[in-house]
């Protein structure tokens, strides 16, 4: 039994290796490509006018071409891959005066001011490609996590042949439990995102780094007790000898991510459109969705569903369409859909679709019990998506007029008095008055005696947006009372 356990867990081992391999070829592949289409684009580029479509596209690709090379680098280090050379003497406080000059100007950018406190001709026996990926990632990170108008403070100093090197944040902190996780690789801290995600790979690059020069490195931060994050590094410092040549440079490094300064503007809502919320975290991909809805939709944003259900309220009417995401934070794309779809809410009715990264099987049956009348997986076509719009939206309308037409022949069934037949006239009217489709609507319920209440529930939208439509089909037909209109639409 002994050595089958043994032989099945060398098998297992093997599987995994190879696994393991598959996956760093995978990523080793992409980097000619990647390589290609950055130069090409960057060419193009320089050669033509800069544009809002370009600037996205060339932020993407350096995030993407960042997040590869640290996933090939993580891998190397489980492998036990040297690829520093930490026989090297770097002055420490000369590179990070170097990196806080170039973070000062994005920072400013983003209004964050950076405090450097540098001790002075602070060295270490450490490769200096090393000490400037510690440095450019805990920078990246502070910023990343920073909110606009905040410092950070960053502090070099040395005691006792020990060198303290901290960076603290006021963004809004990492709790307990996440502490003890954010060293693991893929593990992202919860984050509004402004496409600052990555894939969870810089912070254990960072700690793979430090143990290699035998130090240590903690976070320090409470969010129950106060906003903020500390980091601090403890590296063993060097005694520099005459004759030592010393590495003093700051080797920079791109911005791969960005505080996007990208902005939604609320739309002037269109009474002939139909209406979509589209609820996604990452604002570039909020703003290019928008951005193509509202070539034929009302389309309004909202960054997580909680945000959604505050923009619902305040809407003119209910979305005939909603397109969520899954991963999000405050209220996530899952218990945002358990929320409208309870039975008995006025939201109930609206079909939704999840638009999201997790795409196994045990994700799309999860959304697809949930109620989602479709679950469609990053990366998507939009041509296909926008196609699916239109489809589900012009089901829900076929469905809609079944209702309506329902509800007529109830009234009619219910009523002693019989009502009266709209007159050939109506349609007539309504286009000489250039009523609207849902205006038209609502004018035929009120020649046939509905409440403005019953209305709505008829129309599935809210008594005050009736009662808005109400008052500019008034205005159009220039009558003041349901009686005027009714004879100025059937009989005039």
């Amino acid at each position: 039994l002994k050595k089958e356990v043994e032989k099945r867990t060398k098998e297992l081992e093997l599987i995994n290796e190879q696994r393991t391999n598959t996956f760093v070829n995978l990523a080793h592949e992409t980097k000619t490509p990647l390589t290609l289409i950055n130069n090409y684009l960057e060419e193009y580029i320089a050669q033509n006018d800069h544009s809002e479509e370009l600037t996205i596209v060339k932020n993407n690709l350096d995030k993407l071409s960042a997040d590869i090379v640290n996933l090939f680098d993580l891998e190397k280090f489980n492998k036990g891959f040297a690829f520093y050379n930490h026989e090297l003497i770097s002055n420490f406080s000369e590179m990070l005066k170097g990196s806080v000059i170039l973070f000062k100007q994005y920072g400013n950018r983003c209004s964050i001011k950076i405090k450097a406190n540098i001790e002075d001709n602070i060295f270490i026996k450490a490769d200096p490609l090393s000490i400037n990926r510690i440095i450019n990632n805990l920078m990246e990170n502070a910023i990343k996590f920073s909110k606009e108008g905040s410092d950070i403070e960053v502090i070099l100093k040395s005691s006792n042949d020990k060198i303290y090197f901290s960076i603290k944040d006021y963004g809004m902190g990492i709790t307990v439990e996440a502490q003890q996780r954010v060293f693991e690789p893929y593990y992202q801290i919860a984050n509004q995102k402004n496409n600052t995600q990555g894939m969870g790979l810089g912070l254990p690059i960072v700690k793979k780094v430090v143990d290699d020069l035998n130090g240590n490195i903690k976070v320090i931060s409470n969010p129950k007790i106060t906003l903020g994050t500390e980091v601090l590094v403890t590296l063993n410092s060097y005694n520099k000898l005459v004759n030592d040549a010393v590495y003093d440079k700051a080797i920079p490094q791109k911005f791969v991510f960005s505080k996007s300064e990208l902005k939604i503007e609320e739309a002037l809502y269109e009474d002939e459109k139909q209406t979509i919320l589209v609820i996604e975290d990452n604002i570039t991909m909020l703003h290019y969705l928008i951005k193509k809805l509202r070539e034929k939709y009302n389309a309004y944003a909202a960054m997580n569903g909680n945000d959604a259900l505050k923009k619902m309220k305040a809407l003119p009417v209910l979305p005939d369409l909603i397109i969520t995401d899954i991963m999000m934070d405050k209220v996530d794309g899952y218990d945002f859909a358990k929320i409208i779809s309870k039975k008995g809410t006025a939201y109930a009715h609206i079909p939704f679709i999840f638009l999201s990264a997790k795409a196994t099987i045990n994700d799309t049956l999860q959304g697809l019990k949930l109620g989602a009348i479709d679950y469609v997986p990053k990366p998507f076509s939009i041509t296909v998506l926008l196609q699916k719009i239109d489809s589900i939206l012009l089901n829900a309308g076929i469905q809609k007029k079944a209702i309506w037409d329902k509800a007529f022949s109830i009234l009619n069934s219910n009523n002693n008095a019989p009502i009266k037949t709209i007159s050939g006239a109506f349609e007539q009217n309504c286009e000489l008055y250039h009523l609207t489709i849902r205006e038209k609507d609502i004018a035929k319920l009120i020649c046939h005696g509905q409440k403005y209440k019953d209305i709505g529930a008829t129309l599935f939208i809210a008594e005050r947006t009736v009662t808005k439509h109400a008052q500019n089909i008034f205005e159009k037909a220039q009558v003041s009372n349901k009686i005027e209109l009714i004879n100025k639409l059937e009989f005039s």
